[in-house]
């Protein structure tokens, strides 16, 4: 018997990867993620949101700059203030006061701005 194609939609896959957050499965959740995207399936920026702010919550602050380089080069969606704010303060957390700055200004090029908190 053949099975249909099923289509994950991307807010049901951004609310897998934050119920894997909440259950402490961090380390799943990249599998889940990577294996859903292996299968033609295209992020939107809130789904890349919701593993960026969930890595952040668990302190691996240096794989959400990794997410965000793939995001922004493989990724065919566009950060968001939610993306920049989750960067910045790893960036602040890691110590790399120059990416920050950049990536401030690049925040702002791209007609985003700062809100009192960034």
């Amino acid at each position: 018997m053949a099975q249909s194609a099923r289509v994950i939609e991307s807010a049901k896959l951004s609310e897998i990867i934050r119920i894997l957050g909440r259950a402490k499965m961090v380390n799943n959740a990249p599998s889940v993620f990577y294996q859903i995207k292996g299968h033609k399936f295209k992020p939107t920026a809130n789904t890349y949101n919701s593993m960026i702010l969930m890595l952040m919550q668990e302190g691996h602050h240096d794989k959400v700059h990794e997410l965000y380089n793939e995001m922004c080069n493989k990724g065919n969606c566009f950060p968001d203030m939610i993306t920049y704010s989750a960067l910045i303060s790893a960036l602040g957390k890691l110590g790399h006061d120059d990416s920050l700055i950049r990536l401030f200004d690049e925040m702002k090029d791209n007609g985003l701005h700062p809100t009192a908190k960034i």
